[in-house]
């Protein structure tokens, strides 16, 4: 199975925004999703997000580390966003 989760904003009262938290609790999920054998997709990309854009995706991928962890590509949110997919 597969859960795709969003991130949501920036968190005000954390110096970091709340990214150390948020991979500590990715960290977490992981670890119980390869005891169930489940996936977790990141849908994280948006503008007022903490993961606004690609980079920043892959640098939560990285610091996260899990084979569980993957992102779910919605180009619908480029638009959005006003990215542009062919970078």
């Amino acid at each position: 199975p597969i859960v795709t989760v969003h991130i949501g904003p920036p968190l005000p009262e954390d110096h970091d925004g709340g990214w150390a938290r948020v991979v500590d609790h990715l960290c977490r999920v992981c670890a119980r999703g390869v005891e169930l054998n489940v996936r977790l997709l990141l849908d994280a990309v948006f503008s007022n997000f903490l993961t606004p854009d690609a980079p920043s995706v892959a640098r939560m991928l990285h610091d996260v580390h899990s084979p569980m962890l993957g992102h779910n590509f919605d180009p619908s949110y480029t638009e959005v966003c006003g990215l542009d997919i062919h970078e």
